[in-house]
């Protein structure tokens, strides 16, 4: 009864390993196939149009925000200049602060 026992559970036990060795021959199929598309021109030069436009989209973003900000800056300006604040001039003469 043990033999049995024991070749029962050797049996599961190779059933289980065979089922893994054929997943992982498709896991390393579906690698195998990925490689062979990156190793066409195509691929590459799309990997490199994306890089472009993900590098043309930042350099845009960090003008807009650069140049947001010196309008930002104008605005603050002009606004203290109508309202009669001189900053510039406050910043030369120390001195108290008008009420």
């Amino acid at each position: 009864m043990n033999e049995i026992v024991e070749q029962v559970a050797q049996s599961e036990l190779m059933r289980q390993i065979l089922s893994l060795e054929r997943v992982v021959a498709v896991g390393f199929e579906r690698i195998d196939q990925k490689f062979n598309e990156k190793k066409s021109l195509r691929a590459w030069g799309r990997e490199m149009a994306t890089a472009l436009i993900a590098g043309l989209g930042i350099i845009l973003v960090i003008g807009l925000l650069f140049n947001g900000y010196l309008h930002f800056a104008a605005i603050n300006a002009t606004a203290e200049q109508a309202v009669g604040i001189d900053i510039e001039r406050q910043q030369k003469n120390p001195g108290p602060l008008k009420k």
